[in-house]
Formats: C-alpha cells, sequence, structure tokens
C-alpha cells in the first residue's frame, strides 16, 4: 500500500458509516474526503481492533485497483500519526443520494434525471462485476451525487472478490436490512453478483419515488392455520405499497420488478441491466423530459436576467453621475448533435472534448449527451451535446433527437468505407429535420493510417458537395477534436446571425433623469428578446 504521513487539514465531518467516518479535509491546498475508522475503534486492548484495521486497509486497496467515471476516485492512502492507522483520500464529491431525494420528497424527479442515476449505478456495478467485486452494502447512502445530476458509487468497506467459481456463492453479508434479497436471509446466507442486482431493484425503486425502502414483514401468518404457521412473503408484495405508487407506463418499473425477483436466476446481470437502461435513453420521453430541463432552465435564467436589469433600472434613477455602461453576462446555449454510423468513435471524441480520458468502450445505445462551457469570440458558451446510437433501429428517433439543434457533427471513419458512405445519409437527415442548422463532416481515427480505406480528398469532395466544413481527428490521440467543435461553433456564430441577435449583451445605462427619453427606451429595450 503506497502511504505516507503528508499532514492534511481536516475542515469538518461529512457523515458516519458502519465503521468509518468521512471528513472534508484540506490537502496540499485541495479539497478531498478522507475517511477513518471510528475512534472507538483505536482500543489497543481490543483484540478486534486488528480486524477492523485489517479491513479497513483491503478497503483502501479495493478501491486503489478500481478506475470508473461512475466509481469515487482514488487518491493516496496516508498515515495517522496520533493512531498510527490509515486515512482513505477520496475525491469530494456531492450529497448523498438519501439526502437529493430528500429535497422537495413529494415532487417527482425529471424523467431524463432518474434514468441517468440509474445508468450511472448501472455502470458502476458492470465495471465491479467485470472485475470479480461484488459491493454488498448498495444504499441511496453510498451512492454520491455529482455535477449535471449524475452520480458515483462509493463506500467499498463492506465490498468482496468473487469468486472465480461462478457457482460458488459467498456468505456473511452486511448492508441495510431494507435492501436485503432473500438469498441473504439464509443461513448460512448465500448470495453472488446477482445481490448487488437485486440492490439496484430496490434502489431504482427509491429514486422513482423518492421514498426510503420500507418492506413488510418476511413472514406472514397463515389464515385459518395454527399459530406461529407462516409464509415467506414474496419481495415484490413486500414492497407493493412503494410500487404501487409508480405508474405502471412508467419505463423504469419493469427493470425494477425484474431486479427485484425471488430467485437470483430471474435477475438481470449488470451489463444486460446497462444495456436496458441505455436503450430507454432512445425513447421520446426522455428526449421530451431532458429538452423540458433546457427550458425551464432557460427561463429561470432569463427571470434573473430580467432581475438585474430591473435592479440596473431603479439605481440608474437614483445616480446623479456620469453614465456608466453595465454589461449584463453574455450567455449562449447551443444544442450540438454528433452522427454517425456505430462505432466510428463518436463518444470517444466527445469524452475527449469533455476532458475524459480516451477509453475503448461498447457503441451507444440509444442516446447520451454532455454539458460543455467554452468561451469562443469574447462569449460565454454552453454547448449541450448529444451523441446518438448510430444504429439502424434508432433512425426513428431522429425527429425528436434534431429537434432545436443549431449544429451537427456528422462522423465517419476514414478505415471504414461503408461508414462513409452512411454520412451521406446522415447529412440529407439533417437537412431534412432541421434544415437551417450548420454541419461539420469529419473523418475519425486518422491514427490508423495503414488501414485507411477514405481518403482525404473524399472526405473534402463530400463535404464540398453539401456545402458544409470538413475536419479529419483523431480521438485516439486527440488531434483536431477541440478543432472540430471549434469550427463548428465559430460557423454557427458567423452564419446564423438570429441566434447571436437572440442572446446578444444586455446593456443598461445609468444617466441623469433630464437625459432624452427615447434614449432611455432604446437602451432598456437592448436586454430584451425578440
Amino acid at each position: 500500500m503506497a502511504s505516507s504521513r503528508a499532514p492534511y487539514e481536516e475542515v469538518k465531518k461529512l457523515g458516519v458509516g458502519s465503521y468509518g467516518e468521512v471528513y472534508l479535509i484540506k490537502y496540499h491546498k485541495k479539497e478531498y474526503a478522507a475517511k477513518v475508522l471510528h475512534r472507538l475503534l483505536f482500543d489497543p486492548h481490543d483484540p478486534g481492533t486488528a480486524t477492523y484495521a485489517d479491513k479497513f486497509r483491503a478497503e483502501c486497496e479495493r478501491l486503489k485497483s478500481l478506475s470508473h467515471d461512475c466509481v469515487v476516485k482514488y487518491v493516496q492512502t496516508i498515515i495517522r500519526s496520533d493512531t498510527n492507522f490509515p486515512v482513505l483520500i477520496m475525491e469530494l464529491c456531492g450529497e448523498s443520494l438519501t439526502t437529493f431525494l430528500e429535497h422537495s420528497p413529494t415532487k417527482p424527479l425529471p424523467y431524463h434525471v432518474e434514468l441517468n442515476i440509474s445508468i450511472d449505478v448501472g455502470r458502476a456495478l458492470e465495471y465491479l462485476h467485470e472485475n470479480s467485486v461484488i459491493h454488498r452494502d448498495l444504499s441511496s447512502n453510498n451512492v454520491l451525487m455529482v455535477a449535471g445530476n449524475r452520480v458515483k458509487v462509493s463506500d467499498f468497506g463492506m465490498s468482496k472478490l468473487d469468486s472465480v467459481n461462478p457457482n460458488r456463492s459467498l456468505t456473511i453479508c452486511p448492508g441495510n436490512v431494507n435492501y436485503m434479497s432473500p438469498q441473504t436471509f439464509s443461513n448460512p446466507p448465500q448470495y453472488t453478483t446477482k445481490l448487488d442486482i437485486f440492490f439496484f431493484g430496490v434502489l431504482s425503486v427509491q429514486i422513482v419515488t423518492r421514498q426510503e425502502p420500507n418492506p413488510t414483514d418476511r413472514h406472514q401468518p397463515i389464515p385459518h392455520q395454527s399459530p406461529g404457521v407462516c409464509r415467506e412473503v414474496p419481495e415484490v408484495e413486500r414492497r407493493a405499497a412503494q410500487l404501487e405508487t409508480i405508474a405502471d407506463d412508467h419505463p423504469l418499473k419493469p427493470v425494477s420488478l425484474k431486479c427485484l425477483t425471488d430467485e437470483e436466476e430471474g435477475r438481470p446481470t449488470a451489463a444486460s441491466l446497462v444495456q436496458t437502461l441505455k436503450s430507454l435513453r432512445g425513447e421520446e420521453k426522455y428526449t421530451q423530459s431532458y429538452e423540458k430541463e433546457l427550458h425551464r432552465s432557460h427561463a429561470h435564467k432569463e427571470r434573473e436576467r430580467e432581475k438585474r436589469m430591473e435592479k440596473s433600472h431603479r439605481s440608474r434613477h437614483r445616480s446623479r453621475r456620469h453614465p456608466r455602461v453595465q454589461l449584463l453576462p453574455n450567455e449562449i446555449k447551443l444544442k450540438l448533435l454528433v452522427v454517425g454510423q456505430s462505432g466510428v468513435g463518436k463518444t470517444c471524441a466527445l469524452r475527449v472534448y469533455n476532458g475524459e480520458e480516451f477509453a475503448c468502450q461498447e457503441c451507444t445505445v440509444g442516446i447520451d449527451f454532455c454539458t460543455k462551457t467554452v468561451q469562443q469570440n469574447n462569449h460565454h458558451i454552453t454547448l449541450d451535446i448529444w451523441d446518438s446510437a448510430g444504429q439502424e433501429k434508432y433512425n426513428a428517433l431522429t425527429k425528436a433527437y434534431f429537434r432545436g439543434a443549431q449544429g451537427v457533427l456528422v462522423m465517419y471513419d476514414v478505415t471504414h468505407r461503408e461508414s462513409y458512405k452512411v454520412a451521406s445519409d446522415w447529412i440529407k437527415a439533417t437537412n431534412m429535420n432541421v434544415g437551417d442548422a450548420e454541419m461539420l463532416l469529419v473523418g475519425n481515427k486518422t491514427d490508423l493510417q495503414d488501414r485507411r480505406q477514405v481518403r482525404d480528398m473524399d472526405g473534402r469532395n463530400l463535404a464540398q458537395e453539401h456545402n458544409i466544413s470538413f475536419i479529419e481527428t483523431s480521438a485516439l490521440r486527440n488531434e483536431n477534436i477541440e478543432e472540430a467543435f471549434s469550427m463548428l461553433v465559430g460557423n454557427i456564430m458567423t452564419k446564423q446571425p438570429h441566434t447571436m441577435r437572440a442572446t446578444s449583451p444586455s446593456i443598461t445605462l445609468d444617466i441623469d433623469e433630464d437625459e432624452d427619453e427615447e434614449r432611455e427606451k432604446r437602451s432598456c429595450c437592448l436586454g430584451r428578446r425578440h
């Protein structure tokens, strides 16, 4: 275990777990989360102390070996000078999902937020299970919020390595009793990776209902039978009160029910679970929910802008000083699409552009997206970038997918001639669904020159045929990825003046009361949208 006795400053306690405490600390002038054992466990005369210490060291090693964007990030393990016990330093995330769901508990979350959180948890489980790790304590307390209402799974103190023998079950099941599956109540407990899937089912119901799990008793008396004769209640029945509050047509309900199946064999694997969840992103319900949230956010910003203008207008009448010009924030929001045949590298390019490491991964299912803020031409621009699946079975999504887009990046793989031909279809689909959007043709994977099937000239000819811009990139080498998006945004800013008018800076003037009234009207109107 890499360790040191580096100093750190405790700021405040963030929470308490089953055998540890988590603190906000400052370490090397940055803020992190630090997990330590309870002080009550530091008794050197208690033989159990060494056991707890060993378990905690195992947790540190377990987290150190994991690296995934949906798992809390390990930073370092250091040693406390007063106890000689390890301190686990991790990235600092936001509040727990438990706390997040307690905000406005009677108001449902937007559907796209419910689904995104579920996908993030599912992806974390998929990664853990691929690496033979069972979490064993998945609950809303161990899911942490990060930017954009996304989440990361944390707390691996109860996690355990799965056996290389898939038929072998593990024993001694810790965790929250309200999340536990039937297998954990056997003596001894018998469970596999499907334990985490059951936890997910409970968690998904909690996400949709915003209610803590509260199942009924596992055993109920059988009517007209002798006292003490009971039946074991199926898990779906135990949780019926919560499940009945979820509409039957809610897309996540059948997913939850399948995960809550009593028999492990009936539950999906983490991989198939993620595949199912991602496919739901391709439905119009998801797109509508996300666009509604964007509209709500935009309306809120407009109200705040109007409040600032009104405040400045009032102060203008109180001022007798020289004129003063105040520029309100010049904010522009653009919706960009990344389209092309499946497997051309759209998601990898988007990850690289968003500052993440290049990673080979399975094809996107349905629709994914990210938000990125950039500065360009003295404008503060928020980009909502949508990444499509590319598979033909998702072509029915195009109408909702294209709606409101200002720019479309059409990508093909220079090593795959067929993807180049399909790019023409995407260009036509763009013209058909959103004819005034700017397009950029991108030939990706130029790092594979020895396998190239599409010449640079071929790409330029196709772009010229449709009167759009062209560039070649390599997501693997991070070549021209930034330039591609900057080129597309620049073209939008140059060729779509209506976008500029809609988001031009608001200007107010503080002038003396005897200034020309007409000038006053003109200056006030500059901040309004038309």
